[in-house]
């Protein structure tokens, strides 16, 4: 049975404090005083603390307004609703009321019913009130419980990128190891050595490179994330930079005979080198890597208004839509529908290039459009001017991968 609400009821006559006791009582449990300081004594002496207070206003010694004025000036009594009880009809003992903080007044002669009312709507004041006390103090102990768990997902995040920049750091000495050795054997090769052997050497000196780029990027990415990282903006031109990159696919498509096709302006572009072509060729590597054997990768550069769009496209297997909005988040993989290729890799890339893009102040999307179920977008600010009026690199003069049809 839920607990009831306490009314208290203050007036020096007793029979008026039977009266409202029998009116009350059926809903509410009712203390009673025949005095002001008898008041303020059954308040201190709480529990049960009243939740109303019925208080007459002409009682000898302290009156109804003196004993209001000290409940409203102590904290733990303050929210207390007064409800002043007055023969007086004047507005100015009304005035003084509200003045010291009174929530309502009862003329006498009053009737129960009336009574009964005014009790019931500030009682479910008080009711609500107390339902959000207990609501925020509830949301307060989440909050608490909640910083306590962020702080230490933060501490461990903290560890875990320690950990991760101590194994960086210890493995590029190895890998650049492997590295010198396995150009060394393809070296010492004789040129009618078994092809098989020198594919499989120079496949695996390959994923030595992205081996080293993935290290690279882990170290970048904490100085990125902390601002630590120093862009260093300087004219670039976008030609010179995009038709590199067209050759280095190439290389790296030739044996599954992927065309490599490029269509850009040549623009110069106030950018940092050095973080711009690493997020264009981890895009474009991407790209290949999900071309199918015989398929085709274009890379595209306009510019619109102020800013300079990339485009990275290839004809393989599409992203999944559901997919795309988490794409360049931290560790984040990219999943196939059965079937298909499946986007592995450690969640880094990408979120490499977004790092990159806004630092540049830039934005970076990925779209799936006509012939092209994914297009990598890139747009960047700062183009300072067009570098050579009409040069651009069109459709006509795509180059093919060498041994194309």
């Amino acid at each position: 049975m839920p607990e009831r609400n306490v009314v208290l009821v203050v007036d020096n006559q007793p029979e008026i404090t039977q009266l409202f006791t029998a009116i009350l009582a059926k809903q509410y449990t009712v203390l009673t005083a025949t005095s002001g300081l008898e008041a303020l004594e059954l308040v201190s002496a709480a529990p049960p603390s009243p939740d109303l207070i019925l208080l007459d206003i002409d009682m000898p010694g302290l009156d109804g307004f003196e004993v209001c004025r000290r409940l409203k000036a102590e904290a733990g009594t303050a929210e207390i609703p007064v409800i002043f009880l007055t023969a007086k009809g004047d507005t100015e003992s009304q005035t003084e009321g509200f003045a010291l903080g009174a929530a309502d007044f009862i003329s006498k002669p009053f009737s129960a019913a009336v009574l009964r009312a005014r009790v019931h709507t500030h009682m479910a004041t008080v009711e609500w009130r107390r339902a959000t006390r207990e609501q925020h103090l509830a949301l307060q102990s989440q909050m608490m419980q909640s910083t306590a768990h962020n702080s230490r997902l933060v501490a461990l995040q903290e560890d875990k990128d320690r950990l991760t920049s101590l194994l960086v750091h210890d493995l590029r000495a190895p890998l650049g190891a492997v590295r010198a050795n396995l150009d060394w054997v393809k070296g010492e090769l004789p040129s009618d050595f078994d092809p098989e052997v020198v594919n499989a050497l120079t496949e695996a000196r390959q994923v030595t490179d992205r081996l080293a780029g993935m290290i690279g990027d882990l170290l970048d990415i904490a100085r990125l994330e902390s601002g630590d990282f120093p862009v260093t903006l300087a004219p670039q031109p976008s030609l010179p930079m995009l038709t590199r990159l067209q050759r280095q696919l190439q290389a790296q498509g030739r044996e599954r005979r992927v065309t490599v096709e490029l269509e850009a302006e040549d623009v110069v572009l106030d950018a940092d080198h050095g973080l711009l072509i690493r997020t264009l060729e981890n895009i474009a590597s991407n790209a290949l890597r999900y071309t199918p054997t015989g398929g085709r990768v274009r890379l595209e550069g306009r510019r619109v208004g102020d800013e300079f769009v990339f485009a990275v496209r290839n004809n393989g297997p599409a992203i999944p839509a559901k997919a795309r909005a988490t794409l360049f988040d931290k560790y984040v993989q990219a999943g196939s529908s059965p079937g298909e290729n499946r986007r592995v890799g450690w969640g880094l890339g990408l979120y490499f290039c977004k790092l990159c893009v806004d630092a540049h102040k830039g934005s970076i999307e990925v779209l799936e459009e006509v012939d092209w179920p994914t297009s990598f977008i890139v747009r960047v600010p700062g183009v300072v001017t067009q570098s050579a009026p009409g040069a651009s690199a069109c459709p006509s003069e795509t180059e093919q991968t060498p041994g194309d049809p």
